[in-house]
């Protein structure tokens, strides 16, 4: 999946969280390839950066750069006794507003 990244962000192997689309990016041409390919919610990770650079109202130095993205694999602790081998489990992340050490892992 092809999406932009900041230029400073944009390095192979970046593991990052999209939180969404910012005001700025309501009325930017690159909207369809930046924003709306991704999902709220979700990790990416940077497989490929290509070359070349956009400009950004919202990014640090205001550029931008096509990387290419796959959703990431997180790990996660779950009950022994939901798992077996050859198993699929579909996690659903608990609301939780509260701040602790965990809340990023």
């Amino acid at each position: 999946m092809i999406t932009l990244i900041g230029k400073s962000l944009a390095n192979k192997g970046l593991k990052f969280m999209h939180y969404g689309a910012s005001s700025e990016c309501e009325s930017c041409r690159f909207k369809n390839t930046c924003i709306d390919t991704l999902e709220v919610g979700r990790m990416y990770i940077i497989k490929n950066v290509k070359s070349g650079e956009q400009p950004c109202l919202i990014h640090e130095g205001g550029k931008v750069k096509v990387v290419e993205v796959e959703k990431a694999y997180i790990r996660g602790l779950i009950d022994a006794k939901k798992s077996f081998e050859g198993s699929k489990i579909v996690f659903n992340t608990p609301e939780c507003d509260e701040k602790c050490s965990l809340r990023d892992m």
